[in-house]
C-alpha cells in the first residue's frame, strides 16, 4: 500500500442509509462498511417453494397471468442476487485474510477512484444499475 496524500479521488454511494455530507468526516476501517453491512440486517423474502412455484408456472399448459410469472421471476433474482453477492464478499474475504493479511478488508473499507471521466463514467452506470 501507499500513502496517499493531496489527491482527488470519487466514491459513489447508492442510496442507502447514511447519506454523506460535503465537508463532514467519516473514519473508515473499525466496522463494516454499507455495502457489506447491508447483508448482516437485511432479511431477503424467500418461499421454500419458490423454485417449485417457477418449474409449477412454466410447465403449465394454460396461460399463466404475466403478473404472476413477473412477481415470481423477480422474487428468484432479487434472491439469487443477493446470495451471489454475499458468497463473492465472503470469498474475497477468505482469499484476503489467508493470502494477504497485511492487506485491507473489502468489508471495512472504503471503496474510490481516482477523478477520471471515463472510469466515473462506467462505475457510475454499474452501481446504477444500466450494466449488467
Amino acid at each position: 500500500m501507499k500513502l496517499i496524500e493531496n489527491e482527488y479521488y470519487y466514491h459513489i454511494q447508492r442510496a442507502q442509509t447514511n447519506q454523506w455530507e460535503i465537508g463532514k468526516t467519516y473514519f473508515i476501517g473499525k466496522e463494516k462498511n454499507e455495502f457489506v453491512s447491508h447483508f448482516d440486517t437485511t432479511d431477503v423474502y424467500c418461499p421454500n417453494d419458490l423454485h417449485q412455484s417457477i418449474l409449477t408456472l412454466l410447465n403449465k399448459n394454460e396461460d399463466v397471468p404475466n403478473d404472476m410469472l413477473i412477481y415470481t421471476l423477480n422474487n428468484y433474482l432479487n434472491v439469487s442476487n443477493h446470495y451471489k453477492k454475499l458468497a463473492r464478499e465472503y470469498v474475497f474475504e477468505e482469499v484476503r485474510a489467508d493470502f494477504f493479511p497485511n492487506l485491507p478488508s473489502r468489508q471495512k473499507c472504503l471503496w474510490v477512484m481516482p477523478v477520471n471521466e471515463e472510469i466515473l463514467s462506467y462505475w457510475w452506470q454499474y452501481i446504477n444499475g444500466r450494466i449488467l
